[in-house]
């Protein structure tokens, strides 16, 4: 985590969010932070083939992620173009009512396995945070010239959760999904057969490794999807060098293999 935190103090002494050889490794982009619409883009500088959108978790912003990916850290392609939304600021159950940029209201972490999810989050606030994202996808679906399969999605804690809700809920098949200290809500029907990416900790104390990780048996158990994963014994509830690692590797599979079905 040392080293993923002076990543973000180095970014943060830049002014502007404008890439430089200090931040970016390999590759460059002009990053674009738009106040209004509360996103940060990287715009790559070579030719745009891919899109990745990535979601923030619980009470975080684009500004959180915005560090890794202008560092050698980012684990996307030259050829990719990042989207960072942010949240609306709603009020938050878990949060004793105070408002905080959330993607939906969470009513509380306690889980029990024998009982439905449903009342514990707001799934009205879950469809207006899919339709928000969905959006996002369509405008890059008409700049990608309707290849679906370049577009990629992921995210962190209650963004992975988004992720895996608009992946499998969006009309068309994308290139991949990346739910990093996630979880499947039960809401969420598996329509698609899937590129999958899961990351967890054991030591997750706020998305406890038995609910999180136990949610996705149900895509464990389709044998449509195509899933990778990975599981630290020692990581809690963040982000490590070594998951950045495990992303990067899964971005470049599922980058070639759907390069050669569009062959």
């Amino acid at each position: 985590m040392q080293q993923l935190e002076k990543i973000a103090k180095n970014f943060a002494k830049n002014n502007t969010y404008k890439a430089t050889s200090q931040f970016v490794s390999k590759k460059d982009y002009q990053i674009v932070a738009d106040k209004q619409e509360q996103k940060i883009t990287f715009h790559p500088l070579k030719e745009h083939k891919n899109t990745l959108i990535w979601l923030h978790g619980l009470g975080d912003s684009a500004d959180g992620f915005a560090p890794i990916f202008a560092s050698p850290q980012n684990f996307t392609s030259e050829n990719t173009k990042i989207i960072l939304p942010t949240a609306p600021t709603r009020k938050v159950t878990i949060n004793g009512g105070y408002p905080c940029t959330a993607w939906y209201d969470i009513v509380s972490l306690e889980r029990n396995e024998n009982q439905s999810d449903e009342n514990l989050y707001n799934q009205e606030q879950v469809n207006e945070s899919v339709q928000y994202v969905s959006d996002i996808i369509d405008n890059e679906l008409s700049i990608l010239n309707g290849k679906n399969k370049n577009i990629y999605i992921g995210g962190f804690s209650q963004g992975g959760v988004m992720a895996l809700a608009t992946a499998y809920t969006y009309p068309q098949i994308l290139g991949g999904v990346f739910s990093h200290s996630g979880y499947l809500i039960s809401s969420v029907k598996l329509q698609h057969k899937l590129n999958v990416g899961l990351i967890h900790g054991k030591q997750d104390q706020v998305v406890v490794f038995k609910y999180g990780w136990g949610s996705y048996s149900r895509i464990y158990d389709d044998p449509e999807q195509k899933i990778e994963s990975y599981i630290d014994d020692y990581m809690g509830h963040e982000v490590t060098l070594d998951s950045l690692g495990k992303l990067k590797q899964w971005f470049a599979q599922f980058n070639q293999q759907n390069q050669k079905d569009q062959q």
